[in-house]
């Protein structure tokens, strides 16, 4: 819920404001200073060359049939591209002019996902937005033709509606988070799960029927329940279409999923390290903010489990300890390739414990609020839902892949901290997360687009 404001004196209040117009400076400037560099010029390389800029190109003159979507080489339905294509004939199918369509989209999905922080848990929108552009898989690759940045404005937009509707239950937060849900599983059908949680909390809130603003009825009435099953259209459209989950050209490739216990055990440990990561100067402030009240047992069972699951990693996977793939790995290789393995694993274990602490920080929140009140449920609900479906099965897992994952992990450890976040040291730590990730963001474009 978003926090009460407090009189200010007016020196004070200029201050803030001057300060919270800098935060967006510096917000646009971590957005904009790739595009205005290279005019969105650069080669396609990687997925964007081999996949989702052929894909546009052959629906500019049509849109995608169902034998095209059922037949495509891609993980997704081809329904994006077939839009984009569409828009492209309004402005032409220039790599620059396509990008500027994906710019748009991933700016759009920052603004929503500001407001999202601040009806959310009361995070100042700044704060969130700087979080966000800093992680080197938005900040410097959200104008590039890939599909997660649209599911992610999609995604974004339901979850404003799943908050609209559980805090004040008006009909047209949940018909944002219906149609919001309907596209983001469209473009990837595995955020299906965002629209299952909430699915969840508004039918345990009708049997419930507490914590509420207003009495509800025990049943929901056939609107809310269209409304729910609204996503899962989209879900049981490729299911018919595929058979399954993915389309058939795209599940016969080898190696790239894997159905065992292993394997899904390290990409959790890997999604896991791989969020911490970028969330080790927050995690560590808020750490060093409450050292008072962390009890030695506590301490003690992070520890453990940070061990456990460097031992777990190094077991799984050998000296490369994660499946994931991006500036997370790029850390962990140059680390030992500098420093040797136990830095490496030191490394890793602060990423993991980063996470671990986030995890711990949700856990005491909820404890202590003794409540089910779906609004304060929704983010620690989605952030564990998210970690435990988008790493299930892959073998290799790509940053972007975790974008959700990251986004939600901000949230909740906002949230855990409430009004305590504008102390000193939870606030410099949101400002480490954002020159950390900005610095990792500089170097990944520099050698990428090769400025």
């Amino acid at each position: 819920m978003p926090r009460p404001s407090h009189a200010l004196p007016p020196n004070a209040a200029g201050a803030r404001r001057r300060f919270r117009w800098l935060l967006w400076g510096a917000v646009l400037l971590l957005l904009l200073w790739v595009p205005l560099t290279t005019g969105l010029r650069f080669p396609a390389k990687m997925d964007e060359a081999s996949y989702h800029l052929p894909n546009v190109a052959r629906f500019l003159d049509h849109f995608p049939t169902l034998e095209e979507l059922r037949a495509t080489d891609l993980s997704m339905l081809p329904l994006f591209h077939g839009a984009l294509a569409q828009a492209a004939r309004l402005t032409g199918a220039g790599l620059p002019a396509l990008r500027g369509w994906m710019m748009s989209i991933g700016l759009l999905a920052l603004c929503g996902y500001a407001l999202l922080a601040r009806h959310a848990c009361g995070a100042p929108p700044t704060r969130s937005a700087l979080a966000l552009a800093a992680f080197p898989y938005f900040g410097v690759c959200y104008f590039t033709l890939m599909t997660d940045y649209p599911a992610f404005l999609a995604l974004v937009a339901a979850l404003l509606g799943q908050v609209d509707y559980l805090i004040g239950r008006r009909a047209r937060g949940l018909w944002l988070a219906a149609f919001g849900g309907l596209l983001a599983c469209l473009i990837r059908q595995n955020l299906i799960v965002f629209s299952g949680v909430f699915a969840l909390l508004v039918a345990i809130s009708h049997l419930g029927r507490g914590g509420l603003p207003r009495p509800i009825p025990r049943i929901p009435p056939p609107w809310v329940i269209a409304a729910l099953v609204l996503p899962f259209v989209g879900l049981g459209f490729q299911l018919l279409l595929w058979d399954g989950l993915l389309p058939p050209a795209y599940m016969a490739r080898q190696g790239y999923f894997r159905f065992d216990l292993a394997t899904y055990l390290l990409a959790l440990l890997s999604t896991a390290a791989n969020v911490g990561y970028y969330l080790i100067p927050a995690a560590l402030a808020d750490a060093l903010h409450r050292r008072t009240g962390l009890r030695l047992r506590t301490a003690g069972i992070l520890l453990l489990l940070t061990l456990g699951g460097c031992g777990a990693a190094y077991a799984l996977r050998g000296a490369f300890l994660v499946n994931t793939y991006g500036t997370f790995k790029h850390a962990l290789d140059f680390t030992g390739a500098h420093a040797g393995l136990p830095a490496r694993l030191l490394l890793y274990a602060a990423a993991l414990a980063a996470f671990l602490w986030l995890v711990y920080r949700v856990l005491a929140r909820l404890r202590a609020a003794r409540g089910g009140d779906p609004g304060n449920l929704l983010l620690p609900l989605l952030f564990a839902a998210s970690w435990v479906v988008l790493a299930f099965g892959l073998a290799r897992i790509y940053e972007r892949h975790i974008l959700p994952l990251y986004a939600l992990g901000v949230l909740v450890l906002q949230q855990t901290q409430g009004e305590e976040a504008d102390a000193r040291l939870p606030a410099l730590g949101w400002l480490g997360v954002a020159l950390f990730g900005a610095a990792h963001g500089v170097l990944y474009a520099i050698t990428v687009y090769e400025l």
